[in-house]
């Protein structure tokens, strides 16, 4: 938002007017109206003196004066808080938290809580630069749809390096931008919610950041206007001023303290990602969580090249099934590893929630995520009203076979993280030959190729649905049919390394796979549905004995896979289970790169 504007009683810059202007040497004929007295002269410092000192006192009664916006680098003094191992404790012991904002009266205007930044959560915003190795950061998070509208708070990021407090007039720290808020309004059947007004959603840039897993501090201001009255009468001897003067200022209300997010490493750097899908916000969403988070820079020493610096959700995260108040709960159960982890996720069926009125679906998917690289703003179709009364449970809200419209904005996209590059499907998009998503998917894969020998040698693609399983339940769905049979061809053409999918509450990793064979250089596919979700494992499996592509199977327990790229030739999976008191581990194995001519595939060896 445009700066306040300036007082009254100080000229703008640029507002000269034409009588004002006098030509050097030149004497005008009334000199009467320039020549003050010694008195006059007097009376108008005392007043100037006046107001420099309410300008002082405004400033004085905030921790940063308003018109510091105008420079994009502030010097001050930050300190880092203890807030990791507060962080871990709230995950490890997570209680659900209250899925609904407090009400705010007008009396809530000077209470901290009433503009509180709530569920924080980090996206990568871009590529890191081949040769600057920098990259733009997300912070995304929600202020209150009451009182904190974009006419009323004014929300800023501050960032910047280093530990411990920064010395005052040393270091620079960069403010993130701010672009205009979102907001969406929804109508649900299947949970009687009436014209839902969800809070104001911001997703902030920061920019210039340094990647190689370097730790950056941020922290979220929020500034509420306000107006000032004070009575001059009897210190102007004008009679015009005895007016009473008012002056709007900005308070900062709300500073969160600074949290810590870890850049991803340089291109060619050793890489560690979290996999996990169909998440939930149950104890076993939390165990899992915890899990995530100990594996993270901001538990361990930041120099282990195998911690996790981005969390991967193969769609289906809040499990809020129409129910709109189960996002902010979703987001505010999750926020330490949320907060201070990169995250990019999928749209899987519990994303669809159509809106009875506008019948669009993907409407809380699509405003409360910011992935990366996006190929321009979200193009979503309304379905039929005869479409709504066909599909499951006639709401609209999950179900399992779903065919839509739904292209660009959060649906696919792509991007680099160290040593990988990572294409982000959507199961419920079209995906037919000359589609928006295939031709973005083959034009993507072909254009990895040149890097793969250089920078980027490990390919990986996300979506919901597998094209393979051995578990009742999802099976021979009509949009997973309609896709593997356009998609599997290119993923084993351009020999993708890993396919990560949820959907299947259970864990599932196969041998390289193509057209039901065991093939050397296919693609390795991973289910990873148990991430702890409501609806608990699968029913069970579909034959007792395991299908000869099958290298793992579980649905005894919850977890989150974790995939280690040291380099170009080698990557090691671990299935991290929350049985267990300490990161137990189910499945552990190396898998060599299917791209890599130095690799001898042997498919027997990775089943044992």
């Amino acid at each position: 938002p445009p700066p306040p504007p300036p007082p009254s009683f100080l000229p703008s810059v640029g507002s000269t007017r034409k009588s004002d202007i006098i030509p050097m040497g030149h004497v005008p004929e009334r000199t009467t109206r320039l020549r003050l007295c010694g008195v006059t002269w007097l009376a108008l410092m005392m007043v100037g003196f006046h107001h420099l000192r309410l300008l002082a006192t405004t400033s004085s009664s905030s921790p940063r004066p308003s018109h510091h916006h105008q420079s994009p680098f502030w010097d001050g003094t930050f300190s880092l808080p203890p807030t990791t191992a507060g962080d871990a404790q709230q995950l490890q012991n997570q209680q659900p938290k209250d899925d609904e904002d407090a009400t705010i009266s007008k009396s809530d205007n000077n209470n901290p809580d009433v503009c509180q930044p709530r569920g924080i959560h980090l996206a990568q915003g871009s590529n890191v630069h081949p040769t600057t190795h920098r990259l733009n950061v997300t912070v995304s998070f929600r202020l209150n749809y009451q009182k904190c509208g974009p006419f009323q708070a004014i929300p800023q990021v501050w960032y910047g390096t280093g530990r411990g407090p920064a010395l005052p007039g040393k270091g620079h720290h960069r403010r993130g931008m701010v672009v205009a808020p979102l907001q969406f309004n929804y109508t649900s059947n299947a949970t009687n919610t009436v014209d839902y007004h969800s809070d104001w959603i911001y997703h902030v840039t920061l920019t210039h950041l340094k990647a190689g897993v370097q730790r950056y501090w941020y922290k979220i201001r929020v500034l509420v206007h306000a107006k000032e009255t004070k009575n001059l009468r009897g210190r102007i001897p004008s009679r015009r001023s005895r007016a009473p003067l008012t002056r709007r200022t900005t308070t900062v209300v709300v500073e969160t303290p600074e949290y810590s997010v870890w850049t991803p490493p340089k291109p060619g750097q050793p890489t560690t990602l979290a996999l996990v899908g169909d998440l939930g916000q149950t104890v076993n969403s939390s165990k899992t969580v915890h899990h995530i988070y100990k594996a993270t820079p901001n538990y361990h020493n930041p120099h282990n090249h195998r911690l996790v610096t981005q969390v991967l959700i193969a769609g289906d995260m809040s499990y809020a099934d129409s129910d709109p108040q189960r996002w902010p709960s979703f987001f505010d159960r999750h926020e330490p590893l949320f907060r201070s982890t990169l995250l990019q996720v999928a749209v899987g069926n519990h994303e669809i929630e159509c809106d009875t009125t506008t019948h669009l679906p993907f409407q809380p998917y699509e405003h409360y995520f910011r992935n990366p690289n996006r190929l321009g703003a979200a193009r979503i179709e309304p379905i039929s009203f005869d479409y709504q009364r066909t599909l499951w449970n006639h709401s609209c809200s999950a179900p399992s076979v779903f065919q839509g419209h739904y292209n660009y904005g959060n649906a696919f996209y792509t991007y680099v993280h160290g040593l990988a590059r990572i294409v982000v499907l959507a199961s419920y998009a079209d995906t037919a030959v000359g589609s928006p998503q295939y031709e973005f998917l083959q034009t993507t894969l072909e254009q990895s190729q040149h890097e793969r020998s250089t920078t980027t040698p490990w390919l990986i693609v996300s979506f919901h649905n597998p094209f393979y399983t051995t578990f009742k339940g999802h099976v021979n769905e009509t949009q997973t049919v309609q896709m593997k049979a356009v998609v599997e061809d290119l993923l084993f053409q351009y020999q993708v390394n890993f396919v990560i999918s949820g959907h299947d509450h259970a864990y599932l990793r196969t041998l390289p796979l193509y057209e039901g064979r065991v093939v050397d250089g296919a693609p390795i596919y991973l289910t990873l549905g148990a991430g702890g979700n409501r609806e608990q494992h699968s029913d069970g499996y579909q034959h007792d004995e395991p299908e000869p592509w099958v290298a793992k199977r579980d649905i005894s327990d919850y977890g989150y896979g974790h995939l280690h790229l040291p380099n170009a030739t080698h990557a090691k999976f671990v299935w991290v289970r929350d049985g267990t008191t300490d990161l137990g581990i189910l499945d552990e194995v190396w898998l060599p790169n299917q791209y890599s001519n130095d690799n001898v595939f042997s498919p027997s060896a990775m089943a044992a």
